[in-house]
């Protein structure tokens, strides 16, 4: 089961226990993906791509153009699923000066973008 709060989508098992979850911060006319997690024991069974493909829809439900992320394990992944790697140096101001990018993540995360609209 997954319940969307305030740009959160969580994921929780049987017993209530959050076993997974993702985020949108909005940008203006675009959104930074924060967060996608997924509890260890669930990895590989498709509940990451299930949140991926379920908050995307929620993106492309408001009008957002783009979504952006920054990574430092799961450049594969969002690649697997149509994201493409952007030089850190061409991301617009609005992706710049969120505290993902300028506090929370390393320099050497990747930053990746996805065209929703």
């Amino acid at each position: 089961m997954a319940v969307l709060l305030s740009g959160f989508l969580v994921a929780v098992d049987e017993e209530g226990a959050i076993v997974g979850s993702v985020c949108l911060e909005p940008l203006g006319g675009d959104a930074l993906l924060r967060s996608l997690a997924v509890a260890l024991h669930l990895r590989a069974t498709g509940l990451g791509t299930s949140l991926l493909q379920a908050i995307e829809r929620e993106a492309r439900a408001r009008p957002y153009a783009s979504l952006w992320l920054l990574t430092t394990s799961a450049q594969r992944f969002f690649e697997y699923h149509g994201y493409s790697t952007v030089d850190r140096t061409n991301v617009p101001g609005a992706v710049r000066e969120t505290t993902q990018f300028m506090r929370l993540c390393p320099s050497t995360a990747v930053c990746m973008k996805k065209r929703i609209a």
